[in-house]
């Protein structure tokens, strides 16, 4: 694609890049390995590359990318909570027939606890059932959820199944399961962030995590990713491939593939994921749900593995937007261990009834929305239109 400078300061252009692999490929990792700086090939590679272009640039505002806010509005996260509960308990719309599958969402869960149609027992075995069945009995297997302890889970239930006996359940996410990405850190299990170097024993769950625990949600195990989360296929040699439950030949996009996959195959109606330049959007994109990257310090880092710490940040995915909403209300808030999250306004939800998109307005730039292939940029466009 040719480089047309727009006056307005939109000057990205395309890159072409030679493509190789197999032998070619490690014949020219070598050169540029062991011989690159003696010929020059590395600085080339780099210069060409733009990795040296910063250095050459003079810039008049600081490099932060947290958005500050009043200094007390930590404080009035906290006061919020209460609200929040009711708000998301109203919020919680029923699941969705799509294509002949039925996505089970919050609501569901919770209708069918008072009603006495199912118990969080219940859900339990079946989710223990589906992750074995898909994992052992599939083919190819599904890797969805890669670390999974029964006992536990069946633990977390009779406690939520308690708890609605008492009437006195958390949240509306009491007894609901819910996937994590090994990215973050879940009490019980090791976190490796996709590869087998990382070994981290945690002594407590990452703070969004534990927020929704705290909530009632079931933690049905860490969901698989690319290797330390560094590409967007989520191809990873040492955990397996998971699959896209539309097309088990395709991908699920990554770096939060499994936790994509695990909400398209209905092993749960959320998950955890984490996204520094489209680890959550990519995959829900590519699974059919719903994905949110929240704003920088909207969701503590804490126990979250330190991939990109400037850009990264953990956030929901869900099969409906309503479940995406209350997810991330009960995840986001204050922490005094990640000040970042103390300097932030408080969630807020849309009220029950809600009428959509209506009125919401978009923001489009079209040198950067249309800078991509003609079926990319139709594909977009008609998504405008629907919102229309």
């Amino acid at each position: 694609m040719p480089h047309n400078p727009d006056p307005n300061g939109y000057n990205l252009h395309a890159l072409v890049s030679p493509a190789a692999s197999g032998w070619t490929l490690r014949l020219l990792a070598f050169v540029i390995e062991h011989l690159g700086s003696i010929f020059g090939l590395s600085r080339k590679i780099a210069r060409d590359s733009n990795l040296f272009s910063l250095r050459h640039r003079g810039f008049l505002d600081l490099p932060t990318y947290y958005p500050i806010v009043a200094p007390d509005a930590g404080q009035g996260a906290l006061a919020n909570a209460a609200d929040l509960n009711a708000k998301a308990d109203a919020l919680a719309t029923a699941g969705l027939a799509v294509h002949g599958r039925i996505f089970r969402s919050v609501a569901d869960f919770r209708d069918a606890y008072k009603e006495g149609r199912a118990t969080p027992v219940d859900v339990a075995e079946a989710v223990i059932n589906a992750i074995a069945a898909g994992n052992e009995s599939h083919s190819p297997p599904l890797l969805a959820v890669i670390k999974h302890d029964s006992s536990d889970l069946r633990l977390q239930a009779k406690e939520s199944l308690a708890r609605h006996k008492a009437g006195k359940t958390l949240s509306v996410l009491d007894g609901v399961p819910i996937a994590v990405k090994d990215e973050l850190d879940v009490l019980g299990y090791e976190t490796s962030v996709g590869t087998n170097f990382i070994s981290i024993k945690p002594t407590k769950d990452a703070h969004s995590v534990g927020l929704l625990r705290a909530a009632g949600a079931l933690i049905i195990g860490k969901a698989n990713m690319h290797e330390i989360g560094i590409d967007v296929t989520n191809a990873n040699p040492w955990t397996g491939i998971p699959r896209n439950p539309y097309a088990p030949g395709r991908v699920t996009g990554g770096s939060s593939g499994g936790s994509a996959a695990a909400v398209a195959a209905g092993l749960c109606p959320i998950a955890v994921g984490a996204d520094g330049g489209g680890s959550i959007r990519i995959p829900a994109a590519f699974c059919g749900i719903f994905g949110l990257k929240p704003t920088a310090g909207r969701v503590s880092e804490t126990g979250s593995f330190p991939l990109a710490p400037t850009v990264g940040v953990a956030g929901p995915i869900a099969a409906t937007a309503a479940d995406l909403a209350v997810a991330y209300a009960v995840m986001a808030g204050p922490d005094p261990l990640d000040p970042n999250t103390m300097v932030q306004p408080p969630v807020v939800l849309p009220d029950a009834g809600d009428k959509g998109v209506k009125g919401l307005r978009i923001g489009v730039y079209k040198p950067y929305f249309e800078h991509a292939e003609p079926a990319v940029v139709a594909a977009c466009r008609a998504l405008l239109d629907e919102l229309v």
